[in-house]
């Protein structure tokens, strides 16, 4: 297949290995035709359905933007709308990367200002990809914990939450489960995907924190809250598609005197009863806690995110 791809994807490794993982998920949800992979954060792909593929993207927390096939430098007719552009090289040596700069240069391309462009080597020749959409940096900043009605210091930040909630779900996800929900992070960012979701939780505080969080963004019809000990709640065999979620484990978050290894445990438990075949649990632990082994469940992916000095969370991912 020489005809060069489509469409190009960037990220950025805000979440380690796991930033690339999720890119990957995203794809494949979509069923696109992945054709080449630079550096683990560029993706040159085919797709078919560009309105589907925009709202992925835009839920995907470690993401810059999609790029559109422009066509080849020689072939280029500078638009003035892209004249001004910031001119990444991922893939070419320093004698190329002058030699394209000055044929762009020809056509009206500046480089270090606007909009960014990506240039790579497709068969040789140096191939342009122009902005279809770019995402700010700052577009999760609304959701942040601090500027919740109701805020605790253990909520995750959006695009971690958003992560989590990504790596739990499969192509045809409706519903989800966060059995610690806390302040109700996971579910916003859940209930924003368009998810059905129940969250539980054991203190009566969160759970009044997390209605008054859920009613501020005003998805109070697709989230419901459970008052009780997720360690010992009763859950419908096979009801939920997927589990996302935090556990406690009594450094930010109280684990109500349940040890560490009760609490992994029991989510393990939930995730083998209340999953639908192929459904996915993903969860954080600290890297020093090596979650149970259960038969029901099989591990998908692991990866670590690097938090501060003195934390570093571990992600699973299993299905049933």
């Amino acid at each position: 297949m020489n005809a060069p791809p489509r469409y190009l994807l960037s990220i950025k490794h805000l979440q380690g290995e796991c930033s690339y993982h999720a890119m990957l998920d995203a794809l494949k949800r979509l069923s696109v035709t992945v054709r080449l992979v630079v550096n683990k954060r560029i993706v040159l792909f085919d797709a078919k359905n560009v309105e589907e593929l925009l709202e992925e993207i835009y839920y995907l927390p470690c993401s810059e933007g999609l790029f559109v096939n422009a066509g080849y430098i020689d072939d280029l007719v500078c638009d003035a709308k892209y004249c001004t552009v910031k001119m990444l090289f991922p893939n070419m040596s320093g004698e190329e990367r002058n030699h394209v700069k000055n044929a762009l240069y020809k056509r009206g391309f500046r480089e270090g200002r606007g909009k960014t462009a990506y240039i790579i080597k497709w068969l040789s020749r140096p191939l342009v990809y122009l902005p279809l959409l770019e995402l700010r940096r700052d577009r999760f900043k609304p959701r942040s914990p601090e500027r919740r009605i109701y805020f605790i210091s253990s909520s995750l930040n959006p695009p971690t939450a958003l992560l989590l909630v990504n790596a739990s779900l499969s192509r045809n996800s409706e519903n989800l489960l966060d059995p610690f929900a806390g302040a109700g992070g996971v579910l916003i960012e859940a209930a924003l995907r368009g998810l059905y979701v129940v969250g539980v939780e054991l203190d009566y505080r969160h759970i009044r924190g997390a209605l008054r969080n859920i009613k501020q963004y005003e998805l109070s019809s697709l989230v419901d809250l459970v008052l009780a000990d997720s360690t010992r709640a009763p859950f419908r065999r096979r009801s939920f598609d997927a589990i996302a979620t935090d556990p406690p484990y009594g450094r930010y978050a109280s684990t109500h005197g349940e040890k560490v290894e009760t609490i992994y445990n029991a989510l393990k438990s939930i995730a083998a009863n209340a999953l639908r075949r192929g459904g996915r649990c993903a969860f954080f632990s600290p890297s020093n806690v090596l979650p149970p082994y259960s038969d029901a469940l099989t591990l998908s992916k692991k990866c670590e995110i690097y938090i501060h000095s003195g934390l570093t969370r571990t992600l699973w991912v299993y299905y049933a």
